[in-house]
């Protein structure tokens, strides 16, 4: 029929046009006519009922298993047995995998062992000693102090050789110091100059350093003679028998002279041999008494080396001696000490001690045993094995994923901006719908809300986790879910139309109709009321949902409020129309209040 249509206005496309522009005139000249019929404003009146008020928030998600497990490998090794299938429902503790646990048995072996050796060790400290044990201490104790008797005998005879080398130091020491002075202020070379001098005068125009060695020679002679004389002087007071610490002294102070006097030689060598260097060089004689010189300084050379070498040898014995005698002391101490307590047997901390070693043992064994458990996997909750990544004889490390596990309960995750979450606790119950599942509703609860939220362009929102209270078998993860949480449920509240309340500077108000009914045109059934003038009243408002407001003071269960105004309604219809608006308005809200539990018609 409208093909037919189509084609005759084709067709006949003049006649088709002026058609149109007569209906269009037609159609303007009745609605010219019509608004010019006198208009009248209509209100439709609510009754303050008492009833249940249901707030909620609604939100969309998706559907996912409420647990997932990636079973993860804790050791390496290969897989010996592998006792599921993907798809397969297994309790919670089923053995799904197992790996090659040979190296954590032994482990298990060894760890016993060393807590059986422990435990040995504590029995044997608590029992008495042994007479073998004792014995053995008691011999221990006879060798440490045979060992300071031998040590204090050698360092006796230490101090004695100590004081010989001293005896003979002082042999050859007096000729040394007495030549020295000969060879430095002798006259052996001018009658009226000394030796030193001559051999500076001699030489001192050919190289100005020449005075530098006659005074280093001066200086550590007068050293060397100064070291000598309190020495010799300290010496002479001496004798073998003299307490130790004497003697100790009297070592290091004549080997403290002897090098004094070594450096005297060496400075007085070097002055004249400088001598007789610079007068060959410049193929100039020099006298002969410079080569006796030299040779009894090579002697005195030789002999304060010697001597030298004796002494550092001897204090290097007396402290050997010293410190193998104050060791022995304390290996007697210690000897003693260590008998003791064998034939006092062991003390409560020896017995705590091994105690905490075999804890420790037992501790290790323990260990042993918990890792072989890691070679053993097995469903950490009942539930469905989603995937399987290894096979029989494969080889794993530690950390490589080997199965997926999933549980039966399902959740569904909602994303709310800060507003609403404000509004959501732990425990708010929820009812779920499905966009592929027309007919399901189920009920559940929130489990959990995060504390804290996602910016994703300025907005902050929140996930809320809610869980499933009914058989949600027929449910599937990944389906899209449409979630109403109830954030509070009151009764016996007084409720008013959400269209009825009015604001004005931060207070709260509705309109009450107080004036004439017109009978022909009011059906007080429906509520429809012809009101010349309404007046407000201030109200105190409650809590709120899409539909209703609870009304805390300012109005009592019966009275009557104007819920919505309607305008621009002839005479000629408006009765009509105001009941037909009202009819909608309060089925539409008597609908409402009890799906959500509200109050009875």
């Amino acid at each position: 029929m409208f093909k037919k249509i189509v084609k005759f206005i084709f067709a006949h496309k003049i006649v088709s046009s002026v058609a149109i522009v007569v209906l269009v005139f037609s159609g303007w000249f009745v609605f010219s006519s019509i608004s010019k019929q006198q208009v009248d404003s209509k209100y439709v009146v609510s009754s303050v009922t008492k009833g249940v008020l249901i707030s909620s928030v609604s939100g969309t998600g998706q559907v996912a298993t409420s647990n997932e497990a990636t079973i993860n490998a804790k050791v390496s090794g290969e897989i010996t047995y592998v006792g599921v299938t993907v798809g397969q429902e297994v309790g919670d503790g089923k053995l799904l995998l197992k790996i090659d646990s040979t190296d954590a048995e032994q482990a298990i072996k060894d760890a016993q062992s060393s807590y059986d050796l422990a435990m040995l060790s504590l029995e044997e400290l608590k029992a008495p000693a042994d007479e073998l044990t004792i014995l053995q201490a008691e011999n221990s104790l006879i060798n440490a102090q045979q060992s300071k008797e031998d040590a204090e005998s050698n360092l006796k005879k230490a101090y004695s050789d100590g004081f010989t080398s001293v005896s003979n130091a002082f042999l050859d020491l007096p000729s040394i110091i007495t030549g020295l002075n000969n060879i430095l202020y002798g006259h052996a070379i001018i009658s009226n100059q000394g030796n030193a001098d001559y051999y500076i005068d001699s030489i001192k125009s050919y190289d100005e350093n020449a005075l530098n060695y006659k005074d280093d020679a001066y200086a550590k002679y007068l050293i060397a003679r100064e070291a000598y004389d309190k020495n010799f002087n300290d010496y002479k007071k001496t004798n073998r028998d003299s307490p130790v610490d004497d003697i100790d002294v009297l070592i290091d102070q004549t080997y403290n002279t002897t090098m004094f006097i070594a450096e005297a030689v060496k400075s007085s060598n070097n002055l004249v041999q400088f001598y007789k260097d610079e007068l060959i060089k410049r193929n100039l004689t020099y006298n002969l008494i410079a080569d006796t010189q030299l040779t009894t300084l090579s002697t005195y050379i030789s002999k304060t080396n010697s001597l030298f070498s004796s002494l550092l040898s001897i204090k290097q014995s007396i402290t050997n001696y010293k410190k193998s005698y104050e060791s022995t002391d304390r290996t007697i101490i210690e000897k003693q000490i260590s008998l003791d307590k064998i034939r006092a047997g062991a003390t409560e901390l020896n017995i705590k001690s091994q105690e905490l070693s075999v804890n420790q043992k037992y501790n290790s064994l323990l260990s042993a045993q918990k890792n072989l458990n890691n070679y053993y996997i097995t469903a950490p909750f009942s539930g469905t094995v989603a995937k399987i990544n290894v096979s029989k004889g494969d080889s794993v490390s530690s950390g490589a994923s080997l199965a997926t596990f999933i549980s039966k309960g399902k959740i569904v995750s909602v994303s709310l901006n800060e507003v609403d979450i404000s509004k959501i606790i732990v425990g708010n119950a929820a009812t779920l719908t499905f966009d592929a599942l027309e007919d399901v509703s189920l009920t559940g609860k929130v489990t959990q809300v995060d504390a804290i939220g996602t910016v994703s362009s300025g907005v902050v929102n929140y996930n809320v986790e809610i869980s499933f209270e009914d058989d949600a078998s027929l449910v599937k993860p990944g389906m899209s879910a449409s979630v109403n949480i109830i954030t509070e449920v009151k009764t016996g509240a007084l409720l008013v139309p959400n269209s009825a309340i009015k604001s004005i500077n931060n207070s709260y108000y509705v309109e009450v109709p107080v004036t004439t009914i017109d009978e022909n045109l009011l059906d007080v059934s429906k509520g429809v009321s012809l009101i010349d003038a309404p007046i407000n009243k201030t109200v105190e408002i409650g809590s709120a949902n899409d539909y209703f407001t609870e009304i805390l003071t300012g109005l009592s269960e019966g009275d009557q409020v104007i819920s919505s105004i309607l305008s621009g309604v002839s005479n000629s219809t408006k009765a009509s129309t105001s009941t037909t608006s009202n009819t909608t308005r309060s089925n539409g809200a008597n609908m409402m209040m009890q799906g959500l539990g509200g109050p009875p018609n």
